[in-house]
């Protein structure tokens, strides 16, 4: 039996940067350099398919995304149909996000959501950043935004502070475990700017995960 893959339309806000702001860099693959305002994406969901609705992590009207494509473009209150990927990220990207999770997440309770929160346009900038990053470079021991497949300058004098916080980050990857894949998916159209957001395991996938970690935690013992 084949089932068809999931979907979902997503409108952007008319400032596609609501909430999160943005900071300028200049970013290079070798396909495309381009000056672009960097920072978390926010839309909302207006219809969907193939998936419950609690799949997403802050309800249908605050959908917060990244950009995980750089070769395309989307603009502001722009709307677009996904086809949803939910093992479409690289285990790079897992590694940054679980690694920006754990930085967010403090001393507190692990938030696998914590990466779509950030507290300011500098921290969301560097979590972009390392993003692509993460999808981009092919060195796998790589974490640099100077050179190799994937580089990063800002433009003017405005991205010191994400430049602190991508340290951060890429100071913590080797101390840091990566996020499962159950809590992440990607939004993909050829045609515009593929997405990464959140997503809630289902219940099966939770209690494949609970059966992981106590198989850990009696492994340890």
């Amino acid at each position: 039996m084949s089932y068809a893959t999931p979907t979902v339309n997503v409108r952007f806000d008319g400032n596609i940067f609501e909430g999160s702001g943005s900071v300028d860099f200049r970013v290079s693959v070798p396909e495309r350099t381009v000056v672009a305002s960097v920072g978390r994406f926010q839309g909302a969901v207006t219809g969907f398919s193939g998936v419950s609705g609690s799949i997403f992590v802050d309800g249908l009207n605050d959908l917060f995304m990244y950009c995980y494509d750089i070769l395309e473009d989307i603009g502001h209150g722009a709307s677009a149909t996904y086809l949803i990927n939910q093992s479409g990220e690289t285990a790079r990207t897992l590694a940054f996000l679980g690694t920006v999770n754990t930085v967010m997440s403090g001393d507190g309770p692990y938030n696998p959501y914590a990466w779509l929160h950030p507290v300011s346009s500098y921290q969301g900038a560097a979590i972009q950043l390392g993003i692509w990053e993460s999808k981009y470079e092919l060195l796998d021991a790589a974490w640099d935004l100077s050179s190799g497949n994937f580089t990063a300058s800002r433009e003017g004098s405005a991205g010191g502070e994400t430049q602190q916080w991508w340290d951060t980050f890429k100071d913590a990857i080797a101390n840091s475990k990566p996020l499962s894949g159950d809590y992440v998916m990607v939004l993909e159209n050829n045609g515009v700017q593929d997405m990464i957001t959140g997503a809630v395991p289902e219940p099966g996938s939770l209690a494949l995960l609970g059966l992981g970690l106590g198989g850990l935690f009696w492994a340890r013992r």
